[in-house]
């Protein structure tokens, strides 16, 4: 299955090579570089017998005797083909990064952690299931908030004789570097204090 970053692997039959889900993208915006949205492995077991491996960022690893593993959660991650049944996708996540003078009601539906330290000057809020809204408080103007969302990655279907991997995750998009596909960074935020903002967190397939 086709990562955000890349596509997935062709399988090299002569090779016995199944095929290998797509690398995902990495991004710092939390502080460290973290790759995110793998596509799935793959499997050949009637031809070859052989497993593709899930692509870096969480993709699921193909598995030619059983259940193909699931995508990483809230990495948007692809599942991998399987013999019999085929991984998951890994749920998505949104991150927001803001100035540490502000802060953030978040809505009892979300869940979510904040992070304070890890980047100097801002707060790295991370929402990782649920659906909700939220909105900052503490007078102040206008400020523009970096953000990355990962939508939920592809489930994989199964078969005897082959299955592709799942695909990471259809939407990744980021101001904090590269979005999905090499695409170039979305423009930052402008938010404000007061409005209520929904957010929602996408489940795997």
């Amino acid at each position: 299955g086709g990562g955000a970053g890349e596509l997935g692997k062709d399988a090299d039959v002569s090779a016995a090579d199944a095929g290998d889900g797509g690398d995902g993208v990495s991004s710092s915006i939390t502080g460290s570089s973290t790759t995110r949205a793998g596509g799935g492995g793959a499997v050949g077991v009637a031809v070859t017998n052989t497993t593709g491996s899930g692509g870096a960022g969480g993709g699921g690893n193909g598995n030619t005797s059983g259940t193909g593993g699931n995508g990483t959660v809230n990495t948007g991650s692809g599942g991998g083909a399987g013999s019999t049944s085929g991984g998951s996708g890994g749920s998505g996540a949104v991150i927001l990064k803001y100035p540490d003078t502000y802060s953030l009601n978040i809505g009892a539906g979300l869940t979510a952690t904040t992070n304070g330290t890890a980047v100097p000057d801002y707060k790295i809020t991370t929402f990782t299931a649920g659906s909700d809204d939220v909105s900052f408080f503490v007078a102040g103007p206008s400020f523009t908030t970096d953000y990355l969302v990962i939508a939920g990655g592809g489930a994989v279907g199964y078969g005897y004789n082959a299955a592709g991997g799942g695909g990471g995750a259809g939407g990744y998009r980021t101001s904090a570097g590269t979005s999905g596909c090499g695409a170039s960074a979305e423009s930052s935020l402008t938010l404000e204090v007061g409005p209520s903002y929904t957010v929602t967190v996408g489940a795997g397939g």
